[in-house]
Formats: structure tokens, C-alpha cells, sequence
């Protein structure tokens, strides 16, 4: 069952990988890779150069970082920027998965 449990988060984590690779993105990819170009052409006032910098700093230092990634791997920058938050979807189901068992529930039902 153990085995069973796996494979369907996994299926799942892949379910939510394919569109990433086939549809490129909504405005806020392209907001994101806005800002990643403004951040790349000067990294202290981002805001001043794009209208569409309403985000907090660490965000946009992280989308910079994920511009970077994208220029070095040669992965699409849309791919890159939706990635943590399907990882993070797949740790949470497995977090809570764990948790069940934890918590007294079996492995049929968790």
C-alpha cells in the first residue's frame, strides 16, 4: 500500500509538470520575466525601471535567480518559475500523508 500511496503523489506531481512544459504562461509570467529583465540591466532600482515591480525585495532577487537558472540551463524561464510551486504541492501531500499515519490512521485510510 505504501508502494500505492507513492505513485499517486508522484502521478500527481507529474499531472501538474506536463502543462508547465506545454503552455507558456499567463501576464504574471511574463510580469516575472519583466522584472527578471530589469533586474539583469540594473539590480538596485528595479522599481524605478518597471511598473510591474509591486512585489517584495527577496521575491525579486529570487526571480533574478531564476533568470539566471534559465540562461544557464537553457530551461524556459516560465518552466523554472512555476517549478517551486509544484514542489511545494508534492511535499505538502506527502507531509500531510505522513502525518495521517502519525496519527493513528492506517495506510487504506491516510
Amino acid at each position: 500500500m505504501k508502494k500505492t500511496i507513492f505513485w499517486l503523489i508522484l502521478t500527481t506531481f507529474i499531472v501538474r509538470l506536463i502543462p508547465a512544459f506545454l503552455v507558456h504562461g499567463s501576464m504574471d509570467i511574463l510580469s516575472f520575466q519583466n522584472i527578471a529583465d530589469a533586474m539583469v540591466k540594473n539590480k538596485c532600482f528595479v522599481y524605478s525601471l518597471t511598473r510591474s515591480a509591486n512585489y517584495p525585495p527577496l521575491l525579486l532577487w529570487i526571480i533574478y535567480l531564476i533568470h539566471l537558472l534559465s540562461n544557464f540551463t537553457g530551461i524556459s524561464f516560465g518552466i523554472l518559475i512555476r517549478l517551486p510551486n509544484i514542489l511545494a504541492d508534492f511535499f505538502i501531500a506527502f507531509v500531510i500523508y505522513l502525518a495521517l499515519l502519525r496519527l493513528g490512521s492506517s495506510y487504506k485510510t491516510a
